[in-house]
């Protein structure tokens, strides 16, 4: 799925979706999906390289910048393993390691009992990038992340989501209007979640002539970032059908009982 919903309305559609599973729950042909948030927290060496300036930021700031949502770059890549800090200082993380609920995973949930435990397939990821890594448009031309090839598991134990596993194509599409005419240039990359850590990752094996003056180097970045993932369905909507079912079952007794009154009446 591309488009997401904004921030302060995810709630909001989360527990629509929740009470539409609920209320059909009996039937279970329409209760198949849950859909959980998922929350990262990245590591503080997780870095973001500008191949082209040939510079990084590191999210902790590394040994001169204060980083964690302050400035956290740039520094010289040909200096590495030392840091040397380059230019006037910026912000790539703005989120810093927090970055908290940033989308949602869908995952059928057909057939699980809620006891013991129990996988079900990961089917859609609703997820942009670009909000947590270099989202500053007016300096980097402004980009859109695109996510497809989903496929994974997430695990339950008696009804609760304890662990999630999927890989994910992400394609990160940059703009280059600010910068000059409007070129979309897309970089190739991955985000991949094993054992509740995660990955986004982009060796990005495009490279872009911007036909500048020598040396001219080709536009090219990468995105090394990793850290924890937590899926919280909200609420657990397996521990919820079972009391959503006798409830239902109590509604249709008070029908009936009160049919059968109003014929004998």
């Amino acid at each position: 799925m591309n488009t997401k919903m904004p921030r302060i309305l995810r709630p909001l559609r989360r527990s629509l979706a929740v009470a539409v599973l609920v209320l059909l729950a009996p039937g279970l042909a329409a209760a198949q999906t849950v859909i959980a948030n998922l929350e990262l927290v990245a590591d503080g060496n997780s870095r973001w390289f500008d191949n082209f300036s040939v510079v990084f930021a590191q999210l902790d700031g590394g040994p001169f910048l204060p980083g964690f949502g302050l400035e956290d770059g740039f520094y010289r890549t040909d200096q590495l393993p030392n840091f040397s800090p380059i230019g006037t200082p910026i912000t790539v993380f703005p989120f810093g390691a927090n970055w908290g609920d940033v989308g949602d995973v869908y995952v059928d949930v057909t057939g699980l009992s809620g006891t013991g435990v129990e996988t079900a397939p990961v089917t859609d990821l609703d997820v942009r990038f670009e909000d947590y890594v270099a989202d500053d448009d007016s300096v980097f031309g402004g980009h859109v992340t695109t996510i497809s090839n989903v496929s994974g598991t997430m695990t339950f134990t008696d009804g609760e989501a304890t662990s999630l596993d999927l890989t994910s194509t992400v394609v990160f599409t940059f703009d280059t209007a600010s910068q000059g005419p409007s070129v979309l240039l897309p970089f190739t990359g991955s985000f991949t979640v094993t054992n509740n850590a995660f990955d986004l990752s982009c060796t990005c094996p495009e490279g872009y002539d911007l036909m500048l003056p020598p040396p001219n180097l080709p536009f090219n970045l990468t995105w090394d970032v990793f850290g924890t993932a937590t899926p919280v369905p909200e609420p657990t909507v397996l521990a919820t059908l079972p009391s959503a079912v006798a409830l239902l079952a109590l509604a249709a007794r008070s029908r009936t009982r009160t049919r059968r009154d109003t014929l004998h009446a």
